[in-house]
């Protein structure tokens, strides 16, 4: 299954990112300085270059799902179609395991989901944690998993990319940097930026310095009903990085800056108000960026100019999967099962039962001895029946187990979120 949404269509996003880059107004003004000398400053500091478009797309550090290497996709045809060039922004202060890589395989005629072993093993801020290295389980060596070829071929690659980049001073950029490589080449960023190093730019000190309750309002006030967590106190949109836990902890007006981080909203209002000239999110991305523009608009007014957005994603399955020769659909289904456990006698509601349960409702309350009797009898007599049925009451209980199962490998055939590489052609 495959299939990818871009909005807008290429023409029309070369046309916006075109214009951004053609108005840039040298008298707007923004924290004590021009616009256009916070983006020269911004790109120059981040070194990239200051006359062609720049498109910028990132994710967290990790190998994403083919869902995310689409916008990389998307980001470097516009790149190409204006001459500018694609820049991937790694968010490495996130708390996700980037090193954590699965894979299908098949074991006792079952798919299932394994893992990369990666050492070391850690949690934590990925821009604090060191490189890894990763190998083949012992299962799919030995032959007690079984790896389909286009997959166990994916995994080679993968491993390479990974140790040839063992050298990056963390690991959010060790797997920022193996993801690129394993992208096809007219696919790959041309420029790979921290967004700790966005973090201690010159315009984001400023944003920090003229950060006050009035611009915490505004955010607190334009997250709406988002999933994000709201600012309290004197807090700033940045997290602080402790470097001797690998955590984070929210940054606070006065507190050392030095290992700073932007929060979601402030890293693309960052990079929208000074660095690019076209930002492609995903679904998910595209929802927040609504919260962003209303927070600007409140606090820095309506009117500032910011870089226009698009969306990129795709549903990309492993081809291969599908072609697995799963368990067959049960026959029976839950509801069998609880009738036949709860009413052996055959109906939803049986006579039988129907009987019993009108003969204990007809025993007076204060009869409470006979009433207990009837209550005996009753159970008695469906115990009798499910003994009787008990062979179809187990094969029936197979036949749920096997559906549990079959819906199990079902969801491993049509997931979607597994490694860009399994569902992606190779890069030549």
């Amino acid at each position: 299954m495959s299939h990818a949404t871009h909005l807008p269509d290429i023409d029309s996003a070369a046309r916006l990112a075109a214009h951004a880059f053609a108005r840039v107004d040298e008298r707007e003004s923004l924290f004590g300085n021009t616009r256009s000398a916070w983006r020269t400053a911004t790109r120059a500091q981040l070194g990239l270059p200051l006359d062609v478009p720049i498109i910028v797309t990132g994710h967290q550090a990790g190998l994403w799902h083919a869902g995310i290497a689409e916008k990389f996709s998307y980001g470097a045809r516009l790149a190409r179609r204006l001459g500018g060039v694609l820049v991937h922004i790694v968010i490495d202060h996130d708390l996700n395991d980037a090193s954590e890589i699965a894979f299908p395989a098949t074991m006792a005629g079952k798919l299932v989901r394994l893992h990369l072993v990666r050492t070391p093993r850690g949690r934590g801020v990925n821009a604090l944690r060191r490189p890894i290295r990763v190998r083949i389980p012992e299962e799919a060596q030995d032959g007690t998993a079984t790896v389909i070829p286009t997959v166990a071929e994916a995994l080679s690659r993968i491993e390479s990319a990974i140790h040839d980049h063992a050298s990056q001073p963390n690991l959010a950029l060790q797997m920022a940097h193996a993801a690129n490589a394993l992208l096809p080449m007219n696919v790959r960023p041309n420029f790979t930026i921290p967004a700790t190093a966005i973090a201690r730019s010159p315009f984001a000190s400023a944003m920090r310095a003229h950060f006050d309750a009035h611009a915490r309002a505004c955010y607190n006030f334009a997250l709406g009903d988002a999933r994000v967590r709201r600012l309290r106190g004197d807090e700033l949109p940045f997290w602080s990085l402790i470097d001797e836990t690998a955590s984070r902890e929210p940054l606070s007006v006065g507190a050392s800056d030095a290992l700073a981080a932007p929060r979601a909203l402030s890293l693309t209002a960052i990079v929208r108000l000074v660095l690019c000239d076209f930002f492609v999110h995903g679904t998910g991305g595209a929802v927040y960026e609504e919260a962003t523009d209303r927070w600007l608009d409140a606090w820095l007014g309506a009117r500032l100019l910011r870089a226009p957005i698009g969306i990129a994603t795709a549903t990309r399955t492993i081809p291969l999967l599908a072609s697995i020769d799963a368990n067959a659909t049960p026959r029976a289904t839950a509801a069998d099962l609880r009738r036949i456990t709860s009413d052996p006698f055959g109906a939803s509601l049986s006579t039988e039962k129907q009987a019993m349960l009108a003969e204990i409702a007809a025993i007076p309350r204060d009869q409470k001895q006979a009433r207990r009797d009837a209550y005996t009898r009753m159970h008695r007599a469906m115990d009798a029946e499910r003994l009787h049925h008990a062979p179809r009451i187990a094969e029936m209980q197979s036949q749920m187990n096997l559906h549990l199962e079959r819906a199990k490998e079902l969801a491993l055939i049509h997931d979607r979120t597994w490694p860009f590489p399994f569902t992606l052609p190779a890069t030549p």
